[in-house]
């Protein structure tokens, strides 16, 4: 069997793994510890719904331990209706997020290059 891989990621102290991180707890409604831990268990029953890789064990394509997440299917945190919720783990939910991080990302960038006082030159600027 391959070398299980494990990434140390620094938490925030006092939040427990799994939960949504006090800065972005506003974003989530009061019960989202609850839910999320229904859809993971109850619904899911430790399992991903898309890959079917199992909490707290090695993926299979990967080889990482599984923690199973709380997905947002249409990325609104405050539609925390159980059909917009999905049971994954790590791989399946940031290949569904990648989109929604690569904009985020970009946003970032030109927010900082115009804190900066930089601009982009438009293609009709030459």
């Amino acid at each position: 069997m391959d070398r299980v891989h494990r990434r140390t990621t620094a938490r925030t102290p006092g939040c427990p793994r799994g939960t949504v991180t006090p800065a972005r707890r506003s974003n989530y409604p009061p019960d989202w510890d609850q839910l999320s831990a229904y859809v993971r268990f109850v619904r899911a029953q430790g399992a991903c719904e898309w890959c079917g890789a199992w909490n707290s064990y090695p993926h299979p394509v990967t080889g990482c331990r599984v923690m199973l997440t709380g997905a947002h299917l249409y990325h609104d945190t405050t539609n925390s209706d159980l059909g917009n919720l999905r049971a994954l783990c790590q791989r399946c939910h940031l290949r569904h997020d990648a989109n929604l991080h690569a904009r985020h990302a970009r946003q970032t960038r030109q927010t900082r290059q115009i804190q900066a006082g930089q601009t982009q030159m438009q293609l009709g600027d030459l």
